[in-house]
């Protein structure tokens, strides 16, 4: 009996020992190739918001920056629900008071209150009622805490942050797409009145 390991067994030892690094460099291969992916995905998302941002400065800074009041259509929105399903704003043949808002802003922790006020309005009136927060994510809306239906905002929300001046904004919007009233700042000052004039029409 000998000692010495036969030449068959140390060829199959031979074998698995250049298995496992062959496998260890396909994963680092499959592995660069997604981090090449998805850089290449942020740098298009990157540009694209530069993009959007310029835009926006550029119509800050010449004073045509439209705000949507009464009479204007309302841009097509895609809301995203918190299980992700998408909902298009305007909601045809329904009055909708949509309030939006933005998890890091102190004046729309102050508009809650009439907002709230508003809200319970509108439930009577049957006007729907919808959260928009600018930097939402949907997976996370459920946990914020708002007595009406939240959503997150799609890749079309540019076309409506162009046209507001900031957060919190409130706009009661017809079935038809149009702006009946909007209001902007932490006081709402007449929102309350505004939706019991139009639960009433």
């Amino acid at each position: 009996m000998s000692d010495s390991t036969s030449p068959q067994r140390q060829a199959e030892d031979n074998d698995r020992k250049t298995e496992r690094p062959s496998l260890f460099v396909g994963f680092l291969v499959v592995a660069c190739l997604a981090l090449v992916i998805v850089d290449l995905v942020l740098i298009r998302q990157n540009r694209s918001l530069r993009s959007r941002v310029g835009e926006l400065s550029q119509l800050v800074e010449s004073g045509e920056r439209p705000v949507l009041g009464p009479g204007d259509a309302f841009p097509a929105l895609t809301l995203v629900g918190s299980d992700g399903a998408a909902t298009s704003l305007p909601f045809q043949e329904s009055t909708t008071l949509l309030l939006i808002s933005s998890q890091s802003c102190h004046a729309c922790d102050l508009a809650k209150p009439v907002w709230n006020e508003a809200v319970a309005v509108a439930e009577r009136g049957g006007i729907r009622v919808a959260g928009l927060s600018l930097d939402g994510v949907a997976e996370e809306l459920d946990e914020v805490e708002a007595p009406y239906a939240m959503f997150a905002p799609g890749d079309d929300v540019f076309s409506l942050i162009t046209q507001t001046p900031g957060v919190p904004a409130a706009i009661l919007i017809d079935g038809d797409g149009v702006v009946l009233r909007s209001f902007y700042g932490a006081e709402q000052l007449g929102l309350v009145e505004a939706v019991e004039a139009v639960a009433q029409q």
